[in-house]
């Protein structure tokens, strides 16, 4: 991860370590897996961006792959991964994370409606997988903005690393074809 090189970087590497990675650090009721999260943020953004009028793909891709950085990284959740001093891993996976892109055809440049999506999606994990932080305004204030936004109604969270894995590359063949 240090060194990116695209020819080392597979879609089937970041399914299987994305679905085995577990949001919030393991802090929650039940495992939810940062693949599951990127699949749900790919259709939310899929959705935003339809009723503007623009293409809706492009934002469906980057949601897909806008925590894919994290695959040899590891889940950073807040605030930690904001707090002072942890300016080098947020290089190291922006630089990653930028690779990942070019090596699937994304511009760099992030579609607005994917921070939307990934924040809905954040308050939609809280108010169901960590209760007591949805009401605690110590923990929403590290939310981006200082504030959870009501949730979009996802159903029920917490697929297995399993049924992850195989929903994000289902998704990835969805938007980039066999």
């Amino acid at each position: 991860p240090l060194s990116p090189d695209p020819a080392d970087i597979h879609i089937e590497d970041i399914a299987h370590h994305l679905s085995l990675l577990c949001r919030y650090n393991g802090g929650i009721i039940r495992f939810l897996s940062v693949a599951e999260h990127c699949v749900r943020v790919s259709r939310r953004a899929e959705w935003l961006v339809a009723v503007t009028g623009r293409d809706p793909i492009v934002a469906a891709k980057w949601g897909l792959l806008h925590d894919a950085a994290e695959y040899p990284l590891n889940h950073m959740p807040r605030p930690v991964k904001y707090a002072p001093g942890m300016e080098g891993r947020r290089a190291i996976e922006h630089q990653l994370g930028r690779v990942i892109l070019t090596k699937f055809g994304l511009p760099l440049e992030e579609p607005p409606e994917i921070k939307v999506a990934d924040l809905e999606m954040l308050s939609a994990e809280v108010r169901q997988l960590k209760p007591g932080a949805w009401a605690d305004p110590e923990w929403r204030a590290t939310a981006p903005g200082g504030t959870l936004l009501d949730p979009p109604d996802v159903g029920a969270l917490g697929w297995s690393p399993e049924e992850a894995r195989a929903a994000f590359l289902i998704r990835f063949h969805e938007l980039w074809g066999p």
